[in-house]
């Protein structure tokens, strides 16, 4: 199964705040006007889900083992682009 992942210049600027970015180790996801239940999602540029939270105002992620490359993260309708680099 192929799954196509395709972000807009309006989805890139979204409410979500991602750094460092690029990453390598540690990052945080800054996330406003979170809602209820909302969940942080990153996806590989397959669309494999690679880490999923329940949002919180700040998160810390430990991305030392991913794999290098690109990857969408998603909290309710914010879509934001983040790189892993080492």
């Amino acid at each position: 199964m192929v799954i196509f992942v395709f972000i807009t210049q309006e989805e890139i600027k979204s409410s979500l705040k991602i750094y460092p970015n690029p990453a390598n180790d540690l990052l945080y996801i800054k996330s406003e006007n979170i809602k209820e239940n909302e969940k942080i999602e990153i996806r590989n540029m397959i669309g494999e889900l690679v880490y999923e939270s329940a949002a919180t105002g700040l998160n810390e992620l430990n991305a030392s083992s991913w794999p290098l490359g690109t990857y969408v993260v998603k909290c309710g309708s914010s879509i934001s682009k983040l790189m892993i680099a080492k």
